[in-house]
């Protein structure tokens, strides 16, 4: 991750996952760089953002694959962001960026302004890790073909 690196010993990253690029948005610091690590530990490449412009910067530079997304930001909130992520579309491989909400908000009038705002996919808070996982895992192979599942790693 660009803003907090792992401890020094820590493994190469699984090849299931090298070159997919995850920006992840929270304004809990906590959260972002939980996820972020064990995004990390599963080979994803990571970088944190913990406010709408400041996710807006960071995906110009970084070009990620997918976008974890909190929707209740400070200043733009995660709507917002989505909308403009979404008109600049593409990840660095030239594919559609997946956006993934990641919120409290989980009432079926908020999935649906997710799905409204150009999210692909809402999770709702605490997001099941491994559900996470599935659905980036899915993304980036299906963005990345030289990238084999999860699944099909040695353990």
């Amino acid at each position: 991750m660009n803003s907090e690196p792992l401890a020094s010993g820590a493994s190469t990253p699984p090849p299931s996952h090298r070159g997919c690029r995850v920006l992840v948005v929270d304004d809990n610091i906590d959260s972002a760089q939980s996820m972020g690590m064990l995004l990390e530990m599963e080979g994803f490449t990571v970088d944190l953002a913990y406010d709408g412009g400041q996710a807006l910067s960071r995906a110009a530079l970084f070009q990620p694959n997918a976008v974890l997304l909190d929707i209740g930001l400070p200043g733009l909130n995660g709507y917002q962001v989505a909308q403009q992520l979404r008109e600049r579309s593409t990840s660095a491989g030239g594919m559609p960026i997946l956006l993934v909400a990641v919120s409290g908000y989980g009432r079926d009038k908020d999935r649906q302004t997710s799905l409204l705002a150009g999210f692909n996919i809402h999770l709702t808070k605490p997001a099941d890790p491994d559900e996470v996982l599935r659905v980036l895992d899915r993304h980036c192979v299906e963005s990345m073909p030289d990238c084999p599942p999860a699944s099909a790693r040695d353990d």
